[in-house]
């Protein structure tokens, strides 16, 4: 039924846009659309969810060299299909047009920051996150999980500066600290956002 409210609403609307255009009707179109396009990724992850339960990917069964399919598709659907197996109430928003394809893209490049413990955490503020992104576009969205994704981050452990590896002989890896503490200070600093950030992308999926 949601599937037939969202096939049937956008060649309504753009017919009707078409025969007498303005602005406000133009805006009701493009939305109808945008609204049909979300509905139609979402059938797209429904079927991915079904492979991933069978131990399969979309690769598995789409012909890469079809004009419909690309590898750089694939990447994407699987991509959003890890977002909506965290967050599976994104799923029925995305269905019921209450988010849209952008807003996924944004979680998902949220996470993409995040190391698992800290997927797990953000994921289980599912409806403060769902709530966010229904109340608005996705760019504000983004802007609210960026705030979201540092505040992990600032919890993260800084290593002891002890354990950093200094400059070789040629003085490679100098991080420019001179005789000044602060500067000492914020070499240690570099040194180890730059192995908090070596640790993510081993932990990341």
């Amino acid at each position: 039924q949601t599937g037939d409210r969202a096939l049937g609403l956008p060649h309504r609307l753009v017919d009707a846009v078409l025969s007498s255009p303005s602005e406000v009707s133009f805006e009701q179109g493009f939305e109808a659309v945008d609204r049909l396009v979300a509905w139609a990724e979402a059938q797209r992850l429904r079927l991915a969810s079904v492979l991933r339960a069978d131990g399969r990917t979309v690769v598995d069964v789409l012909d890469p060299s079809s004009i419909h399919c690309s590898m750089a598709s694939f990447a994407r659907i699987e991509r959003r299909a890890d977002v909506v197996q965290l967050f599976p109430g994104f799923h029925d928003a995305l269905t019921h047009g209450e988010v849209s394809l952008d807003h996924l893209d944004r979680l998902g490049k949220a996470l993409r920051r995040l190391l698992a413990n800290e997927r797990d955490l953000l994921a289980a503020d599912h409806a403060r996150l769902l709530a966010v992104a229904g109340s608005g576009p996705a760019a504000r969205f983004g802007r609210f999980l960026s705030r979201e994704v540092t505040r992990f981050e600032l919890r993260r452990p800084v290593p002891d500066p002890s354990s950093v590896d200094g400059p070789g002989d040629d003085g490679a890896g100098d991080d420019g600290a001179g005789d000044d503490p602060a500067d000492a200070r914020f070499a240690a600093q570099r040194a180890g956002i730059r192995q908090i950030g070596r640790a993510s992308c081993r932990e990341r999926v």
